[in-house]
């Protein structure tokens, strides 16, 4: 009997020091193609939980919506005026930023949660809203976009009212890149060219800018051509950058930095072989909290993607194609720059091999913490202690 209990109690100390090695994962669907709504855009996630999102209806047209889980509330869709959706972002407050289009080339950046609607942009002001735009929790829009009247290129905020100019083409920079997020100290990140300077990845809100990294040291390059830019990059409000560029020695990887010296967060010197873009390379499925976390899509080096939260493979692993998932298999996964929160908890786009698509909300298990474990150990070694002491009296 002392030989069983005590093996019981190593077993539990093992059991809970090893679940402590990882962070498991509860999944909530969000949205499937199983119910009113089908193929779901990329999610936008924050930190209450709330996950917005563009979709097609089974009913015909297309809307912009957000859910927790349970029922979906409706943004806007096209039982109104507008004929279609663009991008969106999300922010704490709950009020979305979307593009809408009257027409294929008459629509509007727009902000609402539900109810009335505030228009931000037009394209009576810009002619390219193809770019980025970002909110961030004053409801205030961040645009990157080419201004039609005069002509330029620039970044502008705005929420409702007169707009404001914080950088444009030729008088601040060379070139930009096309994503630009925004934080709420009204700070912007943004790939710039300065003409005879190195290209790289700068921040600022209407001012001197910060250069997070530039093509002078160990990375490689950041513009391909000015079309093409090749990095790609997440801000939090605390004005740390994550980014992914290619390195100098070869290989890529994702960084931070905060005008200092950079951290890697993850490269493919190690069981990474790459990291997915979407959106024509511009748009990173990888983002940044306020806690430093970085949570990334990446593809291993023995085949399957997934979703990690640093460079182990196994300890910090979300989800991966070919995980079990609502009773299916998952054959495909995406997350984007607004997929993570500052609970840890991280939206994606899945497929499954039964051919349902949908958006899932992972959420971390709370895990122990280490003196909480070495005071469980303790105890479970004073309680088989005190076992072997009484059984061994028999």
């Amino acid at each position: 009997m002392r030989r069983g209990t005590r093996a019981l109690l190593l077993a539990a100390v093992a059991m809970s020091v090893g679940n402590a090695m990882a962070a498991p994962y509860t999944f909530t669907n969000i949205v499937d193609s199983t119910g009113p709504l089908n193929h779901p855009g990329l999610p936008f996630l924050n930190n209450s939980g709330t996950v917005a999102f563009g979709a097609e209806m089974d009913t015909g047209g297309s809307g912009i919506f957000t859910g927790n889980g349970g029922r979906t509330t409706t943004i806007i869709d096209t039982s109104g005026p507008f004929v279609g959706f663009g991008g969106l972002s999300f922010n704490n407050a709950g009020t979305v930023a979307f593009q809408a289009f009257l027409a294929p080339f008459n629509g509007a950046i727009l902000t609402g949660n539900g109810g009335p609607t505030t228009t931000v942009f037009t394209f009576d002001e810009f002619e390219d809203f193809a770019v980025s735009f970002a909110i961030n929790d004053h409801d205030t829009v961040a645009l990157l976009a080419e201004r039609a009247n005069p002509f330029r290129s620039g970044i502008y905020t705005g929420s409702g009212g007169p707009l404001t100019t914080l950088y444009e083409l030729n008088a601040d920079a060379s070139a930009f890149g096309n994503y630009v997020p925004f934080n709420d100290s009204g700070t912007v990140a943004f790939l710039a060219g300065f003409g005879e300077r190195d290209d790289g990845i700068v921040t600022g809100n209407g001012g001197a800018l910060t250069t997070i990294a530039d093509s002078s040291g160990a990375f490689s390059f950041f513009y391909s051509s000015e079309e093409n830019p090749t990095a790609t990059y997440s801000l939090n409000d605390n004005g740390t950058v994550a980014f992914l560029v290619n390195l100098d020695a070869g290989g890529a990887g994702i960084f931070t930095g905060n005008g200092g010296a950079t951290g890697t967060v993850v490269d493919t010197t190690g069981p990474f072989a790459f990291f997915p873009l979407i959106g024509g390379g511009e748009y990173p499925t990888f983002s940044l909290n306020n806690t430093g976390t970085v949570a990334f899509l990446a593809a291993l080096d023995t085949g399957p993607i997934g979703i990690f939260t640093g460079p182990d493979p196994l300890a910090d692993a979300v989800v991966n194609v070919g995980d079990s998932l609502f009773d299916s298999t998952v054959v495909d996964i995406l997350m984007g720059a607004e997929s993570l929160n500052d609970r840890g908890q991280i939206a994606f786009r899945y497929q499954l091999a039964d051919g349902r698509t949908g958006i899932a909300l992972a959420d971390p298990l709370a895990i122990p913490e280490a003196g909480t474990l070495a005071l469980l150990g303790l105890g479970l070694a004073g309680f088989g202690f005190a076992c072997q002491r009484h059984f061994g009296s028999r």
